[in-house]
């Protein structure tokens, strides 16, 4: 591919040709689109929006709050009842160490073999 003899001056036409269809493009779009009323496309019937009531929705939350609250203290409680449980059955439970001190252990010059 041949090279421009002057760079700039081909990138400055190039860009200003982008620049002008870019323009025009712009220039035959419609000023304002109204869309849903013109086209029938998102005709809704829209409802009003319910007034906020602060004192309202601040009971509303707090009755929320109280609810979560209660839930996870049961939970707390709950959790603390299985980890209680867990540590009383492992202290009941001897482990296998102590099984093992119990058992008499075999001498190693019986269960040892040597070869002469």
């Amino acid at each position: 591919m041949n090279t421009p003899r002057d760079p700039g001056l081909f990138f400055t036409v190039f860009f200003a040709i982008a620049l002008s269809f870019i323009l025009t493009a712009w220039m035959l779009l419609p000023a304002h689109v109204k869309i849903g009323e013109e086209e029938g496309g998102g005709a809704e019937e829209s409802k009003p929006k319910p007034v906020l009531r602060g004192e309202k929705a601040l009971l509303q939350s707090e009755a929320e709050l109280s609810k979560a609250d209660e839930i996870l203290s049961r939970l707390e409680k709950e959790k603390a009842d299985e980890m209680e449980k867990e540590k009383k059955a492992k202290e009941k439970e001897p482990s296998k160490n102590e099984k093992n001190d119990k058992t008499p252990m075999k001498s190693d010059a019986k269960t040892s073999t040597t070869k002469k």
